[in-house]
C-alpha cells in the first residue's frame, strides 16, 4: 500500500527531475548552435561558454542517473554543485553578467532542502549565502543612470546585503515549508497505521464473535441433541423419550428431527414416551397430535407411551382425544402391541408386493 510518505518521495523525485532533464535539455539545445558559432569565429568567450555549457549537461545528467537508481538524497548533489561551480565561473569570466546569475544560488538551496538530510541543507545554505554575498561584493557594480538617485557608497553593501538576505529567505520559506510538510505526511502515515491497527482489531474481533457464535451454536445443537435424545430399537423402530416440560422451541424442534428422521430412516415406528413429562396440557397435546398426523402422512406409525393417570385426567377435562394413535403403558408395550398384530414390516412389505407381482 502507497503511505504518504512514499507519496512525497515521488514528488520530491518528480521534481528534481524535471528540473534536471530541463536544464539537460536547454543545455543541450544551446550546444549545437555554440560549437558552429565557435567552429565559425574561433572566439575564446564562446569556448567557455561551451564549457559552462558542458558542465550543465553533466551535472544534470548525473542527477538524472541517481534519480533512475533511486538516489534522491544525494541525487540534487551534482546538479548543485554545478551550479555554484558556474556562479562562480561567470564571475570570473563574465562578470557583466554575473549580478543576474547570483540569485540562481537559491535554486541550489531549494533542490538541496528538497532532496538531503538537514546537516547538508544547513552546509549548503550557509555556503550559497556567503558565496553570495561574496559574488555580489566582487562583481562591477551596474553604470549610474541620468535619471532617479543614487545610493552612492552605499550601493555595494546594500547589493551584498539584499542577495545575501534573498538566499537566506528562500532558505528558510522553504526549509518551514519542507518541514511542514515532513510533519503532515507523518502525521498522516500515523493515522494510516491506526487506521490499519484499528481495522485489524475489528477483524479479529468479528473473528472471535464468529467462533463465539459458532460454539454457541454448537452447544444449543448439542442440548438440544440432549434433551431430546431418539434411540433406535430396531431398524425402522424409534424410541423419543420425552423429559422435562415442553414449551414451543422444544415442540418445533423436535417435530423437526423426528419428521426428517422417518423420513430418512424411512421408520416404520415411532414411539413417543411421556412418562417425564409433568404436565401434559393442551398446547403440548396439539403438538403431539399434529406430529403425529405429519408422521402419518410419511407412512410411519405413532405410539404413545407411558400416560400417566394425572396426564389421562387432564387430557379428559380438556376435551382432547388421541385418536389415531397408539398408547401403551411403556416403550417396550407399544413394540409388543406393535409386531404381534399384524402389522408387516418395511421388509415383509417389499417381500410381498415381489410375490403378488
Amino acid at each position: 500500500m502507497l503511505t504518504a510518505s512514499d507519496f512525497l518521495t515521488t514528488a520530491r523525485h518528480r521534481l528534481i527531475r524535471i528540473v534536471a532533464l530541463s536544464i539537460f535539455s536547454c543545455c543541450s539545445i544551446l550546444l549545437v548552435p555554440t560549437v558552429g558559432f565557435f567552429l565559425w569565429t574561433a572566439n575564446i568567450s564562446l569556448l567557455i561558454y561551451l564549457v559552462i555549457l558542458g558542465c550543465s549537461i553533466a551535472g544534470s545528467g548525473a542527477t538524472l542517473l541517481l534519480l533512475r537508481k533511486d538516489k534522491l538524497e544525494y541525487a540534487a548533489l551534482p546538479l548543485a554543485g554545478m551550479i555554484v561551480v558556474l556562479e562562480i565561473a561567470v564571475a570570473v569570466f563574465f562578470p557583466d553578467v554575473a549580478t543576474f546569475a547570483i540569485p540562481f544560488l537559491a535554486v541550489v538551496v531549494l533542490l538541496v532542502s528538497v532532496s538531503s538530510r538537514p546537516q547538508v541543507i544547513f552546509v549548503v545554505g550557509l555556503v550559497c549565502t556567503l558565496l553570495g554575498m561574496a559574488l555580489a561584493a566582487v562583481t562591477p557594480l551596474p553604470m549610474p543612470v541620468a535619471y532617479g538617485f543614487s545610493l552612492g557608497p552605499v550601493l555595494l553593501p546594500v547589493r551584498i546585503m539584499a542577495l545575501g538576505t534573498l538566499i537566506v529567505l528562500i532558505w528558510l520559506v522553504a526549509n518551514r515549508l519542507l518541514a511542514a510538510q515532513n510533519a503532515a505526511i507523518a502525521l498522516a502515515d500515523q493515522q494510516a497505521t491506526e487506521a490499519q491497527l484499528a481495522r485489524q482489531e475489528t477483524e479479529r474481533a468479528h473473528h472471535a464473535l464468529e467462533q463465539h457464535s459458532a460454539e454457541q451454536a454448537r452447544l444449543l445443537d448439542l442440548v438440544t441433541s440432549l434433551e431430546t435424545p431418539i434411540m433406535q430399537f430396531d431398524d425402522h423402530v424409534f424410541v423419543v423419550p420425552l423429559i422435562g416440560t415442553l414449551d414451543s422451541r422444544r415442540t418445533e424442534t423436535l417435530a423437526s428431527r423426528i419428521l426428517a428422521l422417518a423420513y430418512t430412516a424411512r421408520a416404520e415406528l415411532i414411539i413417543l414416551d411421556i412418562s417425564g413429562v409433568p404436565v401434559v396440557d393442551t398446547a403440548v397435546a396439539s403438538s403431539l397430535v399434529k406430529t403425529a398426523q405429519a408422521l402419518q402422512l410419511l407412512g410411519t406409525q405413532v405410539s404413545i407411551s407411558g400416560v400417566s393417570a394425572q396426564a389421562a385426567i387432564t387430557l379428559t377435562h380438556l376435551g382432547i382425544v388421541l385418536s389415531g394413535l397408539m398408547t401403551a403403558q411403556s416403550p417396550q408395550e407399544a413394540i409388543q402391541h406393535y409386531r404381534p398384530q399384524g402389522i408387516p414390516s418395511y421388509t415383509q412389505l417389499a417381500i410381498r408386493r415381489q410375490m403378488n407381482n
